[in-house]
């Protein structure tokens, strides 16, 4: 993941994605402590309400989630040829039930992006952009299967993507 957090910056394109490892990250200068780890401390700076689909035999349900944000330096990959040796700082949205329904495990989303984030409205906007991660995976996937990318399009597919939806003023 670290290569394409990088290949993003040299591009200058904004990354946004969910954490699934717990990666090395610089405390301070003399300190290396974890991404899910320090995430998982940062302290609640907001509870709200939040409509979670259904899925896979699981049912809609409504929730109360809490929020918070902060940044923090991933260190590369000790073992990746391809990875920069140059640390990389981040944002960090956590988004966590404390409390799930009897059978359901509890909803935890660490995000990751490189779009600053040092307001609770820009935290809110960042999990709201991944609550819509769906629609892109499909007209992606549907793209990609019927050659529509190859077909007509410009081979950017995110301009591909704004001319299909038509709306240029919600995907930057």
């Amino acid at each position: 993941m670290f290569p394409f957090f990088l290949a993003c910056q040299a591009n200058q394109t904004h990354f946004l994605v969910r954490a699934a490892q717990n990666r090395r990250t610089e405390a301070d200068e003399e300190e290396i402590t974890y991404s899910l780890d320090r995430a998982r401390a940062f302290p609640s700076q907001q509870s709200r309400p939040l409509e979670v689909p259904a899925r896979h035999g699981h049912k809609a349900r409504s929730t109360q989630v809490q929020l918070a944000f902060g940044h923090m330096t991933l260190l590369p990959p000790r073992h990746e040829p391809q990875a920069s040796n140059e640390p990389l700082t981040v944002w960090v949205i956590r988004v966590w039930e404390e409390l799930a329904p009897e059978g359901e495990k509890p909803l935890e989303w660490i995000l990751l992006t490189s779009v600053p984030t040092m307001t609770l409205e820009q935290a809110r906007e960042r999990v709201d952009w991944y609550r819509q991660r769906w629609l892109v995976e499909i007209v992606q996937s549907q793209m990609t299967k019927t050659k529509l990318f190859r077909t007509w399009g410009s081979g950017d597919h995110i301009a591909d993507l704004h001319f299909l939806v038509g709306d240029y003023h919600t995907v930057n």
